[in-house]
């Protein structure tokens, strides 16, 4: 070991594939090599109703590669632990009894946590290599599910090169938005390393290197691995808005923009090897949103000037970002310019551009006669003007320089100019290689990076409208503010005032706070868009939507902030407001609310300034918190049917924005897989998504994982939208209300319960998940208390951690165990149907399925202890006792499995390598807690009572893959 330590981690890793099977059963022995001894058994805690080792050994490839790589990972920890801490290092690989008479609890849960995150790492490199290798044999056999698969698809109709240009042509734009929630419990440091040790595992896998580059790559790791373990994990002080805005930036400026050309160069590709002469048609589709320093629902630090700060960052960023490409493609392009062909048009742009750069003579002296070198010259003379006249204060303005670009459309026309030329000038390679990938992302990210949108809570938006009323001349004819989303006079009093004349708006000065801080950022779109970039702004989204007078007060107060234009009694809105059905019921009445709203004259303007499009955003998290797992997909799946139905009617597109998150509980799903079992005609020209937290990390932490993440998200919603698809059935349509019906009553019934909430809060770690200070927002949206304004994500991540994920699957069981129990053999044949032709219940079942797989009944018994022992709050455990035995078995009964995921042998293996130490863990999590709990009812905690719950709950989520 002293003298060959690469020797031994490599034959570490190398003896993985044969033991990595017996290491991931939970049922079966472990066995894993340490350093100078021999194999070592290692007996894991057994649970009824998990897989054989028959059923482990059936995974494809990709796990024997994640074990290797994890177990190299592994053997580094251990030679880090034991020179920092050599009496602990069995904890890396002993998953029996973590916790032993003696140990440091601390520098367990640590090393456990560091344990999950390294095994996290080494799968997504698995992956992505697996992927990696899928695409190198593209030409005969595509990617299932990719882009180009999509491509061939089309290709091989018989008007194959008809076909395929159409679906070029009408592609939907697609756009993931980064919200400003992040889950991510892991500080920006860590990430980073991650990365590092992302990087280099991926370089160590894919690329053939010597002995000696080898060796020194393994060294670099085991240093990064080393530095993980001096690094502080936990954060001491809540992130600010600013901070996580600079979280967000770190993604776009060190992955996405450098990634984004490569995205569209191998759909390029792609397409030429089929239809060559389509190569040139591929448009720019992808554009990118966020939420980060916009988003003002329940969250009092974004303020005005956060917002400000935030679209003056993001402007810096892509200036930044478009110079240096610049740079790098001015030095590589020395074309003489007498060896070549100048196209006319270019020549009279370039001779326009030096009459007005001040020093067209120095830049002609620099590179004679090298005409694109000047050009580009000139063009990062112009960026840089531009990026020179960005106000950094708060409070400063941006204005058009007279040097620089007006919007960022210019310079991408300025592009397209210098890719045109190059192709006249039978430079055709050279254009597509080095000036095509700047326009592409000076298409997507202009001079804004990702479009910020606003979003502000309904019950703000009618507080602050009324409060400028009331300062109005005409505030006598106002009608008073009493339950405004469904006061007939106050809907009148809106519509009459957005058909009227533009209100005065000088009263600002004399508005509280909130309502002077709200109308500022209403107003800032009008004011910095013009000089900054035309998307700076997304949408205003409202949250907590239930009438149509929600959205009407919302355009009004867009109005009265200068955001309409055209003339008087023809207005229009240049930002589109956005409703949010959060709950069941808003959800089922979203189709009357948007048919009423395309009723109203400035609604049906603002829908054809913006080519007939209106958008209405479907969330996910606080559905399923109100109406569970089923009932809220369920309805989300007839609300968009019916929406698009009334955006039809009226030859409106309705676009959807999903509101996803990372788990099952809130919407996370395969991607593709999530997009297929969409109702089919509700893609429209445009589909957004939010990307949330860690999935940011997953999706965008890396090179490969972003064109990946990409290639299925683009693929897959262009897969959806190409598909005719067949309505649903009546039977199925009827047994899927049935069955959202039972479950909702199911559901309701548990978090109705007279001791449900004193359950929750004290058998899960609701109290504790602030110390690990996630984001800048607080866990409530109000301090009235009570789960309703409990936010979504605290909501799952306390579910999660207590190892019951009762949102993922509670009250299916119940709707599937009633429907038989009422229609008979008919019911069990339709649920058969269902399972077979309803997408949207198939994906529920296997999800929901995998979800019941991460419940420990042994973790949640420990934290049912620290509930108080009376009957109410010991009912509600036996419920959710009952209702998973209820489940398990009417999902196997259905599936035709003897154990639970027998049909998902990868993700069985998977998490089968972390379930030991997440129990242990997750009881040792439990008894942390009460001494907590102890210390926090004497007085304020020490650190040495939080700091282990917060180590622990982080452990849980790298072992989970996700918080909430």
């Amino acid at each position: 070991w002293r003298r060959h330590p690469h020797a031994w981690a490599i034959r570490f890793a190398m003896s993985a594939t044969a033991s990595s099977t017996r290491f991931e059963t939970r049922t079966g022995s472990a066995t894993i090599m340490a350093p100078n001894e021999s194999s070592t058994v290692i007996d894991a805690p057994s649970r009824a109703g998990l897989p054989s080792d028959s059923i482990a050994q059936s995974v494809s490839a990709t796990a024997p590669t994640a074990a290797r790589l994890g177990n190299l990972l592994l053997s580094l920890l251990y030679d880090v632990i034991r020179l920092r801490h050599p009496r602990l290092v069995d904890v890396v690989m002993d998953d029996a009894n973590l916790f032993a008479r003696g140990r440091d609890t601390t520098l367990v849960l640590q090393i456990t946590g560091m344990r999950l995150q390294l095994l996290g790492i080494a799968e997504q490199v698995a992956t992505a290599t697996a992927r990696m290798t899928a695409a190198s044999d593209h030409t005969t056999h595509p990617v299932p599910g990719s882009v180009h698969a999509f491509i061939v698809d089309h290709a091989r109709r018989s008007d194959g090169v008809s076909s395929l240009h159409q679906a070029l042509k009408t592609l939907p734009t697609v756009m993931p938005v980064m919200t400003a929630h992040p889950t991510e419990s892991k500080r920006v440091t860590v990430l980073q390393i991650h990365r590092r040790i992302h990087a280099r595992l991926s370089a160590l896998e894919q690329l053939r290197q010597s002995g000696h580059e080898r060796r020194k790559m393994i060294a670099g790791l085991r240093t990064d691995i080393d530095l993980l373990w001096l690094t502080g994990e936990l954060r001491r002080q809540r992130p600010t808005v600013d901070q996580e805005s600079d979280w967000n930036l770190f993604f776009f400026e060190n992955v996405i923009f450098d990634q984004l050309p490569e995205f569209y160069e191998n759909i390029e590709r792609d397409v030429a090897g089929v239809v060559p002469e389509l190569v040139d048609a591929v448009p720019n589709f992808l554009s990118f949103g966020t939420w980060i320093g916009g988003d003002r629902d329940g969250n009092p630090n974004v303020t005005c000037a956060t917002t400000r700060r935030t679209v003056m960052k993001h402007r810096t960023a892509a200036l930044a970002c478009h110079r240096r490409q610049l740079v790098a493609a001015r030095d590589v392009l020395s074309i003489a310019g007498r060896a070549v062909s100048i196209d006319d048009a270019f020549q009279q742009r370039l001779d326009t551009m030096l009459d007005h750069a001040g020093n067209g003579a120095d830049i002609l002296a620099r590179n004679p006669g090298e005409v694109f070198r000047h050009y580009l010259t000139c063009l990062i003379d112009k960026i840089s003007a531009t990026a020179a006249h960005v106000a950094p204060s708060d409070t400063g303005n941006a204005a058009s320089s007279p040097n620089g670009y007006r919007d960022s459309v210019e310079f991408a026309d300025d592009l397209a100019l210098l890719e045109r030329a190059l192709i006249a000038a039978d430079c055709g390679d050279l254009a597509r290689w080095y000036i095509r990938p700047l326009w592409r992302q000076a298409a997507c990210f202009g001079f804004h990076f990702a479009s910020l949108d606003l979003r502000v809570n309904a019950s703000a938006v009618h507080a602050c409208l009324h409060e400028i009323a009331s300062l109005m001349p005409s505030a006598e004819a106002m009608p008073p503010l009493n339950d405004p989303a469904n006061n007939p006079s106050w809907r009148q009093w809106i519509e009459a005032a957005l058909a009227g004349a533009p209100g005065a708006l000088a009263v600002d000065q004399n508005l509280g706070a909130d309502s002077a801080d709200l109308l500022a950022t209403f107003q800032l779109p009008r004011e910095l868009n013009g000089t900054i970039d035309r998307r700076a702004f997304g949408r205003m989204i409202i949250s907590n939507t239930s009438s149509t007078t929600d959205i009407l007060a919302t355009y009004l107060l867009a109005k009265w902030s200068g955001l309409f234009e055209g003339p008087a009694g023809a207005e229009t809105s240049t930002l589109l407001v956005v409703p949010l059905f959060e709950t069941l019921d808003d959800l089922q009445a979203a189709p009357r609310i948007m048919a009423e709203l395309l009723r109203n004259a400035v609604v049906r303007r603002t829908a054809a300034h913006h080519g007939m499009l209106l958008e209405a955003m479907i969330g996910y998290s606080d559905s399923n918190k109100d109406a569970g797992f089923v009932g809220a997909n369920w309805a989300i799946f007839k609300a968009q049917r019916q929406l698009a139905e009334v955006g039809r009617d009226d030859g409106i597109d309705i676009a959807f924005f999903h509101g996803r998150g990372g788990s099952i509980g809130r919407g996370g799903a395969p991607t593709g897989r999530a997009i297929a079992a969409q109702p089919p005609g509700t893609t429209g020209r445009r589909i957004s998504m939010t990307e949330q937290g860690e999935v940011v990390s997953t999706h965008y932490g890396d090179g490969e994982a972003c064109r990946g993440h990409l290639d299925i998200l683009a693929a897959s919603i262009f897969r959806h939208a190409d598909a005719m698809g067949t309505p649903v059935a009546g039977d199925i349509e009827e047994a899927m209300d049935a069955l959202a019906s039972l479950s909702v009553d199911a559901y309701r019934a548990l978090v109705g319960h007279p001791g449900f909430v004193t359950y929750f809060e004290a058998a899960s770690p609701l109290r504790e998940l602030s110390l690990l200070k996630l984001g800048s927002r607080p866990e409530r949206r109000r301090t009235d208390g009570g789960l309703g304004a409990l936010r979504a994500i605290p909501w799952m991540f306390a579910w999660s951690q207590n190892r019951q994920l009762v949102p993922g699957w509670y009250g299916l069981g119940h709707a599937m165990r009633a429907f038989v129990r009422i229609r008979g053999s008919a019911g069990t044949e339709m649920l058969h149907r269902l399972f077979n032709e309803m997408p949207l219940f198939r994906l529920m079942v296997d999800e929901a399925e995998k979800a019941l797989l991460l419940v420990d009944p042994v973790v949640g018994a420990a934290f049912a202890r620290l509930a108080p022992e009376e009957n109410d709050v010991a009912s509600v455990r036996t419920m959710i006792d009952t209702e998973f035995r209820h489940t398990e078995e009417e999902i196997l009964r259905l599936t035709g499995e003897s154990e639970l995921c027998d049909r998902f042998p990868e993700y069985l293996v998977r998490m089968n390598r972390r379930f030991s130490a997440l129990r242990d863990v997750g009881v040792k999590q439990a008894t942390l807690i009460a001494d907590h709990r102890a210390a926090a009812a004497a007085g304020t905690p020490p650190l040495s009572k939080s700091v282990p719950v917060m180590l622990a709950i982080n452990s849980v989520s790298a072992g989970l893959g996700w918080t909430g």
